[in-house]
């Protein structure tokens, strides 16, 4: 006994140090997706005109904006704008939105509670109220998980009720200032869910998959990416497995009945609040809230959970089924790391169109639908000087671009490869008006999987080697190309996977390109 109490809290650290250094590999990749309306609204704004933006624009509370606009002043708000999510989770770790805080804003409340209820003790109780105001400040989808934990502290503590009315009352009090801003934002809030309808319909498949791949896999993968299915599968039946050893043992000391006020039944309630929350927004017609980003706020509870199933099966059990589940978490881990499994490196593509374009070279970014706002200007917060910046949809956008070629200037175009398109390996030897634009050169950055740069030019000056920019951009194609007979051609690879996207993208049928679009959504694209 005393062995262990030496042991654990050096198996903990050294537990907290990797997952820390896991972190550190992954803070400095591109911002993408809803990072980016996060950067929009906090970068080179006072902090008044971003609480006032995220009272009219978002759907979420104000801690996190305001805790993230005061980190981004510490240095390149473009890496230190992720400082406050270095808590919990490999992914959501190192993405500047509140579902890491959220999680370990909860667990926080949990273990206040309960040490609230141990020792009667004021300071405890303070300090929960604080960790619950800290969650319904930081995101909605803790609402969930704190009711079923106050249902449980009300059921199990009725001895208590008059101090836990009191807790609760302050808790309340402390929301009312921003119950104005929280009607206000509901008012668009229906449409993100209309949205997140058309990627995940709502369904009990659908449910189980993205519970399994919060607990065991990465939210933007599908477990077959991460940890594999082979891993999956045995972490699944490892925990049911588990799961239903506890039951049998509750089931055979019966006698004494359950005993509902054991933390075990709050993890228990705490585990399924979410999921059950989830379902409850998403029965709505045509409203969906099944994101594996949405159950976040029971993550602490549910891992809990499954640890105390693993190390409750008894010590010849329990020490294969812990080093196996380490084992399956370690692999996905790795796995996260890997090229494929990492956001857009957008910092990599504007360095090399920065290191490539002349003053006026143009940059055409190409998305299956239109973009407006942070998303469809990404790319310009990475440019170390400027560039004319345009994106299509619309056409006309398209247009612009193409029309600097014919005067001249060089013409990057960014494109994504994913869904129908994922087996691309070249760009299209011919673009531009009247496939006048001839490719020149071509690379691919190294962290995306999903989208393509293409270059067109005029230029002939000479670029760095094929194996160089190869290395630098694995998966996303930059080419560039010139009006032919005033480019410099060169040899480049072939093949008969080639991507093109012309001018008419946008005439395409509706279904063809929303077909395409949610294949590439599916495919975890990264915008």
């Amino acid at each position: 006994e005393r062995l262990r109490e030496h042991w654990a809290p050096l198996v903990v650290g050294a537990l907290t140090l990797l997952a820390l250094g896991l972190r550190l590999v992954l803070v400095r990749d591109s911002l993408n997706g809803d990072e980016l309306f996060m950067f929009n609204i906090v970068h080179d704004r006072s902090l008044g005109d971003a609480m006032s933006i995220v009272r009219e624009t978002e759907k979420t509370p104000p801690l996190y904006f305001l805790l993230v606009w005061v980190s981004s002043k510490l240095g390149d708000p473009l890496v230190w704008s992720r400082l406050p999510s270095l808590l919990f989770a490999i992914f959501y770790a190192t993405e500047n939105r509140a579902y890491a805080g959220v999680a370990f804003l909860v667990g926080l409340s949990m273990l206040f509670l309960l040490r609230a209820i141990d020792t009667r003790s004021r300071g405890w109780w303070a300090a929960y109220v604080l960790a619950v105001v800290a969650v319904i400040y930081t995101h909605y989808i803790g609402v969930f998980v704190l009711l079923a934990q106050t249902a449980w502290a009300f059921w199990t503590q009725r001895e208590r009720l008059r101090e836990l009315l009191v807790v609760h009352a302050l808790i309340v009090l402390a929301f009312l200032p921003w119950l104005p801003s929280y009607l206000v934002q509901q008012d668009h809030s229906g449409a993100e869910a209309r949205r997140i309808a058309l990627l995940a319909p709502p369904s009990a498949e659908y449910l189980g998959n993205i519970n399994v791949r919060m607990l065991l896999g990465h939210p933007s993968f599908q477990l077959s990416e991460v940890p594999g299915s082979a891993a999956a599968v045995l972490g699944i039946a490892l925990i049911l497995a588990a799961a239903a050893a506890a039951a049998l043992r509750a089931w055979r000391g019966r006698a004494g009945g359950l005993d509902l006020s054991s933390p075990i039944a709050l993890l228990v309630l705490a585990t399924l609040a979410s999921p059950i929350g989830v379902t409850l927004l998403s029965v709505r017609p045509d409203m969906s809230f099944m994101l594996a980003r949405n159950l976040s706020a029971s993550l602490v509870p549910a891992v809990l959970l499954v640890a105390w199933l693993l190390v409750s099966l008894g010590r010849r059990a329990a020490i294969p089924a812990v080093a196996v589940m380490f084992a399956i978490l370690s692999i996905g881990a790795v796995q996260s790391l890997e090229q494929e499994h990492r956001r857009t490196p957008w910092r990599e593509i504007a360095e090399f169109i920065d290191t490539r374009a002349r003053p006026g070279d143009a940059v055409l970014q190409h998305f299956f639908i239109e973009q407006s706002g942070a998303p469809g200007r990404v790319l310009t917060n990475y440019f170390e000087r400027p560039h004319p910046f345009f994106s299509t949809p619309p056409a006309r956008e398209e247009d612009r671009a193409w029309a600097r070629g014919l005067r001249g200037a060089h013409v990057f175009v960014v494109w994504p490869l994913a869904g129908l398109l994922a087996s691309t390996e070249h760009a299209a030897p011919r673009d531009g008006p009247g496939d006048r634009f001839v490719k020149v050169a071509e690379g691919r950055p190294g962290r995306v999987g999903s989208d393509s740069v293409r270059g067109s030019a005029r230029s002939t000056r000479p670029t760095r080697s094929r194996r160089r920019a190869r290395r630098l951009m694995a998966s996303l194609d930059v080419v560039r190309m010139g009006l032919e007979g005033d480019a410099e051609q060169r040899s480049l690879p072939t093949s008969d996977h080639h991507v093109h996207l012309p001018r008419a993208w946008t005439s395409y049928p509706r279904s063809t390109k929303q077909r395409t679009y949610w294949s590439a959504l599916r495919a975890q694209s990264r915008w």
